[in-house]
């Protein structure tokens, strides 16, 4: 193998100041390499009715009459979390089911396309919220998860924000500067190779790139101890707005051994 080739392995596979920069998803840094890395990824395309995967599990708190269900048709499939009519507090969940087999030293990436479709031109209203990213045991009350690092929108408008708490510290809420407009799809991704140093990107679809990812903030979550599970939640505390979110994916990758 020439030396050229060499670099140009070295920098598809192993380059992480590339990664950083955005590259082109999670994907790429995996060199489809099963004895190195590990993925896990859902893209959502069955008809409304199917079952998800058994790494994946649903859940609904409240009587509103949310639905959780797939959008049939839709290119290269998602699932719709949708609110109910009936007036009252409602959580509609995607998670691992507390199956905490995401090692948070593993050099995780996480990864999702997701769109919002308000009730009205205002976004989401106060109390209300999207989560999606990496969490400890579920709690419907979100500020009582213990550890997180997600991305949320929500308690007014459509500013994308981003979190994370280790059990011991905390970033609060943080504008990433970027938003989520009625209707469009917006990709994030969290990468989380250096718990000291997580990374939060956001790509908006309008960009040129399908992958332009905007580096929108830091944090440091190295005093995370124990596993994480993907998340995903559309929340409101009470009213009877009938918002909608869509997941077009939910994908993790990280290293095998550790």
């Amino acid at each position: 193998m020439s030396d050229e080739l060499k670099v140009q392995r070295v920098v598809i596979r192993d380059d992480r100041a590339w990664e950083r920069t955005g590259g082109y998803g999670y994907v790429d840094r995996l060199g489809l390499n099963p004895d190195q890395w590990f993925r896990l990824c859902e893209d959502f395309a069955q008809a409304a009715g199917g079952p998800l995967p058994g790494w994946l599990k649903t859940g609904i708190s409240g009587s509103a009459g949310g639905a959780i269900e797939f959008v049939t048709n839709a290119p290269a499939g998602a699932l719709a979390l949708s609110h109910g009519a009936i007036e009252g507090a409602e959580t509609l969940r995607v998670t691992m089911g507390d199956n905490f087999s995401l090692d948070t030293n593993a050099s995780l990436i996480f990864q999702s396309r997701f769109r919002l479709s308000y009730a009205d031109s205002e976004g989401l209203s106060d109390g209300q919220s999207l989560v999606i990213g990496l969490a400890s045991a579920w709690n419907d009350v979100l500020d009582d998860i213990d550890k997180v690092a997600w991305f949320r929108i929500g308690s007014g408008g459509v500013d994308i924000r981003f979190e994370s708490r280790d059990g011991t510290t905390s970033t609060g809420w943080r504008s990433s500067g970027l938003a989520a407009p009625d209707g469009e799809w917006v990709t994030v991704k969290i990468d989380a190779l250096d718990l000291a140093d997580i990374r939060f990107y956001v790509s908006e679809e309008s960009r040129v790139q399908p992958y332009d990812f905007v580096l929108v903030g830091r944090a440091d979550i190295s005093g995370w101890s124990g596993g994480a599970q993907i998340v995903a939640a559309l929340q409101r505390v009470g009213g009877a707005r009938q918002d909608v979110a869509e997941i077009d994916y939910l994908a993790v990758a990280g290293t095998r051994w550790n």
